[in-house]
């Protein structure tokens, strides 16, 4: 087996745990066990050695738990689909933001939507390209961030209501003043913000996704 390149369970009522030996088929390039509803369990971390692959899907299945930070060795995975699962937590570390994340990524769908603003997506992920929430899913253009007015995190460590009331940061990542953006270039300032905060019903104000953290 490690020589198979292509493993394809595309609905094929796969019902049991994703098997931890699939970490040995290190020329695996694409592997798709999508629409497998009673596949349940978690993503082995032994996923994660597994440098040679390019697309991984799971998505319409009842895996779950989070994403192994392992995954950040998939430095060529171009296309990764776990939207429709039972999969939680914050992927932004591994695929949006930070210096280990993956560049590759292309393709990268997941339950970060929500039909209800005052709940919290089950996944935080600032750069998908698309987001469901249950069977209501949208493509999103692949761009780094995306600031849609909901309760988000500035790359400055605070959280706020939307992007826009995110501090200026100059190209290299500092904070402007108020007071300095007029001095500058506009063109050179930009807001960064992440979907990995909440809104805390109770005071109104914007917080940290307590059930995984920032990054």
């Amino acid at each position: 087996l490690t020589s198979l390149t292509r493993l394809d369970l595309f609905q094929g009522h796969f019902g049991t745990t994703i098997p931890t030996e699939i970490g040995n088929c290190i020329a695996l390039r694409e592997l798709e066990i999508e629409k497998n509803p009673s596949l349940i369990g978690t993503i082995p971390t032994e996923l994660g050695k597994l440098s040679n692959l390019l697309k991984f899907f799971v998505f319409q299945t009842n895996v779950e738990g989070t994403i192994p930070s392992e995954f950040m060795n998939l430095q060529q995975l171009t296309e990764f689909l776990f939207a429709e699962s039972r999969i939680t937590g914050n992927v932004d570390p591994i695929f949006c933001i930070g210096e280990k994340r993956i560049l590759s990524i292309e393709n990268l769908w997941s339950d970060c939507g929500s039909s209800d603003t005052s709940v919290p997506p089950r996944v935080a992920c600032s750069c998908c390209t698309g987001c469901c929430a249950g069977q209501n899913c949208a493509e999103l253009p692949p761009q780094p961030f995306h600031c849609n007015g909901m309760c988000v995190a500035c790359s400055t460590n605070d959280c706020a209501p939307s992007c826009s009331q995110c501090p200026y940061v100059d190209p290299f990542g500092n904070q402007v003043g108020w007071d300095e953006v007029g001095a500058q270039d506009d063109d050179s300032l930009i807001r960064v913000c992440h979907k990995s905060c909440s809104l805390n019903a109770t005071n109104g104000i914007c917080e940290t996704r307590t059930e995984f953290g920032m990054p």
